[in-house]
């Protein structure tokens, strides 16, 4: 398939559009601040007991792999073919007389991109139990925000099943059917990590 890349990408503003778009994806940020802290506190004074502690903010790239897809897989010049069953011959499905071609864009929801970022922080206790043996107890933790999350932009409207559970046929419609599946990407992920560090370390002695 003749693929032609000029440098713009298509866009939906919404998921119940039924035409593309030639914009930017995102405006540029080049305003982030990322401040970073730690410290150390010998609390007696006599290098048994020390307290360490740090935060920082971080920042992620939005990588060009997110919008590869798009350069390259923009209609008209993309068409997804779906064969199944015994009437897809092999190793040639595409020489099957009746293909249908569905119109299947790559497609990215913009207007909502945000830098990712991420906070990271700790504190940890450290105790020196005899002269080669120390504890350590800590928490570490990190909030992560407007990662990136992959989605399907045009999901089908499920059936509502007596019980009330919800089932998608393989013939339901999707909710915008000028389109078929929109693999899309939003930067509204979220991730948090909270954990308990315990360590003990003896150090070697006696010329060890």
């Amino acid at each position: 398939v003749p693929v032609e890349v000029n440098g713009r990408m298509s866009f939906l503003d919404d998921p119940t559009d039924t035409t593309l778009e030639n914009k930017k994806p995102y405006e540029p940020n080049h305003l982030n601040f990322a401040p970073r802290f730690g410290f150390a506190w010998d609390v007696a004074g006599n290098c048994k007991t020390a307290v360490r502690g740090g935060f920082g903010m971080f920042y992620d790239q939005i990588l060009m792999n997110q919008f590869l897809n798009l350069f390259d897989r923009n209609p008209p010049q993309w068409r997804t073919a779906r064969l199944a069953g015994a009437g897809a011959p092999f190793p040639h499905p595409l020489d099957a007389a009746q293909i249908t071609a569905l119109l299947s864009p790559q497609i990215i929801l913009r207007d909502d991109f945000h830098t990712p970022y991420m906070y990271q922080y700790n504190l940890t206790v450290q105790r020196e139990v005899f002269g080669n043996l120390s504890a350590s107890v800590g928490y570490v933790g990190s909030i992560g925000k407007h990662l990136i999350q992959r989605f399907d932009g045009n999901t089908p409207i499920p059936q509502v099943r007596a019980d009330g559970s919800l089932f998608n046929s393989a013939t339901a419609v999707r909710r915008n059917p000028a389109w078929g599946n929109i693999p899309s990407r939003s930067l509204s992920g979220f991730s948090t990590y909270n954990a308990l560090q315990m360590s003990v370390t003896r150090r070697f002695s006696q010329g060890l």
